[in-house]
């Protein structure tokens, strides 16, 4: 469902992790580096406010919440190992686009890991001392 509250992780890929059912509502464990994991439904799990808007543009939200119904159904289908749907090009081809649009969190943790990684070799080429050490042990 489109709004504010915006999944970065699929409801129906999360699916798949159902521990257990409360009235129809899914639940999952949530681990987490710095506590104990627990079980949250997945309304809450894997979702940030305006994680695909801009400002209170939600429109890439809506477009991405009107496919997923045909989505989740693709999904099902190679749960139960459906061969038919295995061999349907065009229903896995678009589950695979759109799970390539949803990863946007994963380009920008690599963005992020690449840019402190770029900052630590800055820093490790400029200090005189420390290049200088590093090309000694590497090339003597």
């Amino acid at each position: 469902m489109a709004g504010k509250r915006q999944h970065f992780i699929p409801q129906f890929l999360q699916r798949g992790f159902t521990s257990h059912l409360v009235k129809g509502e899914s639940f999952t464990w949530v681990y987490r580096k710095d506590r104990e994991p627990f079980n949250a439904n997945i309304v809450n799990v894997g979702v940030e406010t305006l994680f695909y808007s801009r400002n209170e543009d939600e429109e890439i939200d809506k477009a991405i919440t009107s496919l997923e119904n045909d989505l989740s159904k693709s999904i099902q289908l190679l749960r139960k190992n459906d061969s038919d749907e295995l061999r349907n090009i065009e229903r896995i081809s678009n589950l695979f686009a759109h799970l390539e649009v949803r990863t946007r969190h994963i380009r920008q943790a690599f963005l992020e890991s690449a840019g402190s990684l770029f900052q630590y070799l800055t820093e490790l080429v400029t200090n005189e001392n420390t290049f200088a050490q590093l090309i000694i042990r590497v090339f003597v």
